[in-house]
């Protein structure tokens, strides 16, 4: 992505900039493939109706994968990172998505059946393994705290005018602009799961994710 495209501010400082603007998508999965360390996973309710599903009838399981923040920096921020692959097209960024979330598995499949040979059938599996299965930036303190000090990611397609845009538009962009640089985390969020039998529900319950992400910026 060019760096007229993706436009960083001056805050961003030489060094950063570079490997922002220079490190492409492969090298980066790459890192979080050897270097990521995997949480425990935690089976996560559903507290809203999906479909016709009520609050706590369904679940998901989600992984904290731990990185060095650096890697974190290029993989949400980079003009060849995971943003960036939906930018360029909603296709692109799919796929992208996929081969990260391929990438982490195979980590985590290793990992989990040195001890338990049987891992592949468990629940755990059936949701991480669901075709719904994204990965994300873990959204910690500095989505809530630092909307000031990381707005250094300016990209034209994903502004609105404040003033006629709708509440929803205005806070994606808002997001859209934050840059941390210091976050050490990125997510596996499984699909979801029917409590009653643990089968996957088959269906995604955020079926605009994607066209967020490509034209506002952010999820």
């Amino acid at each position: 992505m060019p760096s007229h495209i993706w436009i960083l501010t001056d805050a961003v400082d030489d060094a950063r900039r570079r490997a922002l603007l220079s490190t492409p998508y492969e090298a980066i999965v790459a890192e979080i493939a050897s270097k990521g360390v995997l949480s425990e996973s935690k089976a996560v309710p559903n507290t809203d109706s999906i479909f016709d599903h009520t609050p706590g009838s369904l679940a998901r399981y989600r992984i904290e994968i731990q990185l060095p923040c650096d890697i974190v920096d290029l993989f949400h921020n980079g003009a060849g990172g995971y943003r960036a692959q939906f930018y360029e097209s909603i296709e692109l960024g799919e796929k992208a998505n996929d081969y990260c979330r391929d990438a982490v598995l195979s980590l985590l499949a290793c990992q989990r059946t040195k001890k338990d040979r049987n891992w592949i059938g468990t629940p755990e599996a059936a949701s991480l393994y669901c075709r719904t299965t994204k990965v994300w930036i873990h959204q910690g303190l500095w989505l809530r705290q630092e909307w000031i000090r990381l707005r250094n990611l300016r990209v034209s397609r994903w502004q609105c005018d404040e003033k006629t845009a709708d509440t929803d538009r205005r806070e994606r962009w808002r997001r859209s602009m934050l840059a941390p640089d210091h976050e050490t985390r990125i997510n596996l969020i499984g699909g979801w799961l029917r409590s009653s039998d643990q089968k996957p529900l088959g269906k995604n319950h955020k079926p605009l994710r994607s066209r967020h992400i490509h034209y506002l910026g952010f999820t």
